[in-house]
């Protein structure tokens, strides 16, 4: 039965994280001032199943000191009473042997006030068991029997204080009637009593109950701060978890970002390689058609150093080819609608002279606000009189027909 009762231990508390709350701030004597239902259901369920783990050794004990009080009786020749008290100790073992088998088989115990009863009622039977060796069936002669019967009550008493004490009143039930109606009828009652005797032995009594009572105080402290360790080690288990998995995505995150980072310096780079390396001029200037940056091939065709970029700008450059086209209304619009767009100009070079030449012009948004008009805009010049002669001629040659 130990063996079962021990295995089950886990299994009848239930959930030990029903809803425990960490509450501090308490002497080792206080439950959390704020208790929660579940952090009480399940304090109950552990005193109880503390008890019921050490009531298989109390039960073997209890039917080891029954068998040999029945044969002391029965040496004495007080084989009749001892019989009928033999009686009751087994009707009081079988009652508490077939608690503890049900508790052992209950599962989850959901009411553990029910089992807390039947052990305390259990106890109760067993203090009368005991208590009659005092009363009923106590002898003063021979001595040796006076004095089995008190020392056998005072062992029980005083042995069952750590078994019984994680339930309140389980030892005190066994205790009471076991040890003072025993001392009253002994000291009091008797002729051959002694009222000191008698006070001090009921000081004695009350001592061990009230020690009980500590005990009990002690475990309920003690379980209760068990639960609250263990919650702590399961958020603890939760957090670090939690943490692990933000720590992955925080490493995929970074992951990604190197390898944004790294195709876009490719890409930059490649795209310099190839802005450095084509034939054809290119221009970067801002909303103001202020120069930021051009390409060598713009520098030999405009004649202008790159250390010349600061006092020069595309307004100051550039005149259209049409009559009536306007370089900076085109440049504005373009750069609002954020369209490309492409105009036929002449390009005023270093030394003086016009170039021919055709502005491809691509807005570029730095900010991604589709309200406002492109930061910059990127400029890819062609230079193609040959073009610009054929569209005239065909341009005459449509107004001539």
């Amino acid at each position: 039965m130990t063996d079962n009762v021990t295995a089950g231990f886990a299994r009848r508390t239930g959930n030990s994280q029903q809803d425990p709350r960490n509450n501090n701030g308490r002497d080792r004597h206080d439950a959390p001032p704020k208790m929660s239902a579940g952090f009480a259901l399940e304090l109950k369920r552990r005193q109880t199943a503390e008890i019921y783990q050490a009531m298989p050794t109390s039960m073997a004990l209890s039917l080891l000191g029954t068998v040999l009080t029945f044969l002391m009786l029965y040496s004495t020749g007080d084989g009749g009473r001892g019989t009928a008290w033999l009686a009751f100790a087994v009707g009081v073992l079988v009652f508490r042997a077939t608690v503890i088998w049900h508790y052992t088989n209950e599962g989850v115990i959901n009411d553990p006030d029910k089992w807390a009863r039947l052990l305390i009622l259990g106890n109760f039977l067993a203090g009368i068991q005991w208590g009659l060796l005092g009363t009923w069936l106590y002898v003063a002669d021979p001595i040796f029997r006076a004095l089995f019967s008190l020392i056998a009550i005072m062992g029980f008493v005083g042995g069952s204080v750590v078994p019984y004490s994680p339930v309140r009143f389980a030892h005190a039930a066994l205790a009471f009637p076991a040890a003072f109606p025993a001392a009253i009828y002994v000291f009091f009652v008797r002729a051959d009593g002694n009222w000191i005797a008698g006070s001090i032995s009921m000081l004695m009594m009350g001592s061990i109950i009230y020690m009980a009572e500590l005990q009990y105080e002690i475990i309920r402290a003690r379980l209760s701060s068990e639960m609250e360790n263990e919650q702590h080690r399961l958020e603890a288990a939760e957090n670090t978890t939690s943490l692990g998995a933000d720590l992955q995505k925080l490493e995929h995150r970074t992951m990604v970002v190197k390898r944004a980072q790294v195709e876009a310096k490719r890409r930059a780079e490649t795209l310099a390689c190839h802005m450095e390396s084509t034939l054809l001029p290119v221009i970067e200037c801002d909303q103001r058609g202020q120069i930021i940056e051009w390409n060598a091939a713009a520098e030999r065709a405009f004649g202008y150093r790159h250390s010349e970029l600061a006092e020069t700008t595309l307004n100051s450059m550039v005149s259209p080819v049409e009559p009536n086209a306007s370089w900076t209304t085109f440049f504005d619009t373009t750069l609002n609608l954020k369209q490309p767009g492409a105009l036929d100009v002449f390009v005023r070079t270093n030394d003086g002279g016009p170039i021919a030449a055709r502005l491809y012009v691509t807005p570029i948004d730095i900010d991604g606000d589709t309200g406002k008009k492109a930061g910059r805009a990127a400029i890819i010049v062609t230079n193609i009189p040959t073009e610009i002669s054929q569209r005239r001629a065909e341009k005459s040659v449509s107004n001539g027909n």
